[in-house]
């Protein structure tokens, strides 16, 4: 068989499907990209059995051969062609033989090849039960957003390590949280949006990341849950992802419904001031005081174990009513929490709401239709 693609083409596909893939599976020939052909198009996977993405690749097939579906283990490839400057490549795979060889302008590698009769079945869809289209401005950035809120890998509660797409008629809400933070974005579409079941989709912090690079330059893109698999689609492009099992929490419960006292900030004073702080912090509890001092809002961290202390003092936004906190009010939470939630305003001022020194601090975007609500849980006071 011999094909003609375009190395950028080819170099674009095989980075997208093979961030799918796992470095360590107990099946070798996963670490492979799949080959195929359907209705006169060609297909690359890239799967991990529990989630696989299948992208079109424009692939010219020699007329005097015909197709036969094949593996490729790519690593060797993407290096190469991400040294190529844009250039046809033409791929040479010989079934026989089982090697396959790209030639270039200026030279040739040979890379083996396997065949595909091994290659597990990809994780596919039955028949869908929840479906939905959105813009891919609002579901990729929400969803890489909330990831700051997950827990890296958590083998105990792995729903903490998830991102939640809690989707209603109208929209759908998504939240991340740890148990010590929470993000929550409620996109508002408006009827009619949703079609079939209500549903709760938990996805892995880990594949967020993966997500946008194949819909690149799309607009909007199809979602489907059949109660195990959630997949994402638009035109040939499919990325199937296996859900996490587990009832998510309550998250609305950890929000307080009225917060008697608040303070307006510029996000970009409140992130330098909490970084400079913060080198000041106690490494074990990195935990960052925030006062009430006159017409200022007071940010102070201390480390007794090595006689180290800081506090700054933050003027409010130039806004009316930028706070109305009572003197000598205080209370304590972890500074990277503050800076990891203020990296997701998008708005010059922040609003922090607060309730009492044991109750969660709230951060919501200076905006009267902001739909963003993040929290972080207070930490006990000396």
């Amino acid at each position: 068989m011999k094909f003609n693609v375009s190395a950028k083409e080819l170099l674009r596909v095989l980075k997208a499907t093979g961030a799918v893939m796992q470095k360590k599976c107990s099946l070798p020939i996963l670490l492979d990209h799949l080959f195929t052909e359907r209705d006169g198009k060609f297909f690359i996977t890239g799967s991990s059995q529990e989630n696989s993405l299948c992208m079109p690749i424009n692939l010219t097939l020699d007329s005097e051969t015909d197709f036969e579906k094949f593996c490729l283990q790519c690593n060797d490839i993407i290096g190469l062609l991400g040294s190529l400057p844009e250039q046809p490549v033409e791929i040479d795979v010989d079934m026989q033989a089982l090697v396959a060889k790209f030639k270039y302008s200026t030279g040739m590698v040979s890379v083996p090849v396997e065949r595909a009769d091994e290659y597990p079945a990809v994780a596919k869809m039955t028949t869908p039960t929840t479906s939905f289209e959105i813009e891919t401005k609002i579901l990729f950035p929400a969803m890489k957003a909330a990831t700051s809120c997950c827990t890296p890998d958590d083998p105990l509660r792995p729903v903490f390590s998830a991102v939640c797409l809690d989707v209603q008629d109208e929209g759908v809400i998504f939240v991340a949280t740890n148990g010590h933070k929470l993000y929550k974005y409620a996109y508002q579409h408006g009827l009619p949006f949703l079609t079939g079941e209500k549903r709760v989709i938990l996805i892995h912090n880990s594949l967020i990341g993966t997500l946008s690079a194949p819909f690149a330059g799309l607009e909007t893109v199809t979602v489907t849950h059949d109660g195990k698999h959630m997949c994402i689609e638009s035109g040939d492009i499919a990325f199937t992802i296996r859900d996490i099992e587990g009832k998510y929490p309550n998250y609305n419960s950890v929000i307080p419904s009225e917060c008697p006292y608040h303070a307006i900030l510029p996000v970009s004073n409140l992130i330098g001031a909490a970084r400079r702080v913060s080198l000041m912090a106690s490494e074990s509890s990195n935990m960052v005081r925030l006062t009430k001092e006159g017409m200022f809002l007071n940010l102070s961290a201390e480390d007794n174990d090595f006689s180290k202390a800081a506090n700054e003092n933050l003027v409010l936004a130039e806004v009316e009513d930028a706070m109305n906190i009572p003197d000598g009010f205080n209370i304590g939470c972890k500074c990277a929490h503050i800076i990891e939630l203020l990296g997701n305003i998008s708005t010059d001022n922040v609003r922090l709401e607060l309730t009492s020194n044991s109750k969660p601090i709230l951060f919501k975007e200076d905006a009267d239709n902001s739909v963003l609500t993040e929290l972080t849980m207070p930490m006990q006071l000396n």
